[in-house]
């Protein structure tokens, strides 16, 4: 029986391919992934997105090893501050530690002094708080703004001073009418 030379030429080519993967099977498994600051850093941003106390948890430890390793990586030190901010109980220093580092890697970023007055605000620190707020209002603008003259608001109330509270809110609904916070 004669055949052909296409038939030959796979017959060969089937036979190459199964002797190279022979050997393939037979090696053994080895971890394909390994742990690097940008792997970690998605793996504690989708834990802190979970909402959780388990996932703020995982992504203090991953956000942790990310500053570790990348100390000028601002978006690590924000989301670290974040999840310790977040979790139950929160990590106040720790978090302000965080907010800070990412204060002084990029302080233009908007939410980071918000933060910070909030853990000054929730330590009674009313002076600190109001003046962090203050200055968020001050280099803000727009919906952000409006929420930092709410935060200075809600924080001159706790202060005692309710006639500052009322003159902030009401900026505050000059750039967002309907915000309810400001409304009360």
């Amino acid at each position: 029986m004669r055949r052909s030379l296409p038939a030959q030429q796979l017959v060969i080519t089937i036979a190459a391919l199964l002797a190279a993967l022979v050997p393939l099977a037979a090696a053994p498994a080895t971890p394909t992934t390994t742990a690097t600051p940008a792997s970690d850093f998605v793996t504690g941003m989708k834990a802190l997105d979970t909402g959780t106390a388990a996932g703020y948890t995982r992504a203090i430890t991953s956000l942790q090893k990310v500053v570790a390793a990348e100390p000028g990586n601002e978006p690590a030190w924000f989301n670290l501050g974040v999840a310790k901010f977040s979790a139950s109980p929160p990590d106040l220093p720790g978090a302000l530690d965080a907010f800070r580092q990412a204060l002084n890697l990029a302080p233009d970023r908007p939410g980071t002094r918000l933060y910070i007055g909030r853990i000054y605000e929730a330590q009674g620190a009313f002076d600190e708080a109001i003046a962090i707020f203050s200055e968020e209002a001050r280099r803000t603008s727009g919906a952000s703004q409006a929420e930092a003259q709410v935060a200075l608001a809600r924080t001159y109330l706790k202060a005692g001073a309710p006639e500052h509270a009322r003159d902030t809110a009401k900026l505050a609904l000059t750039t967002e009418t309907k915000y309810v916070e400001a409304l009360y």
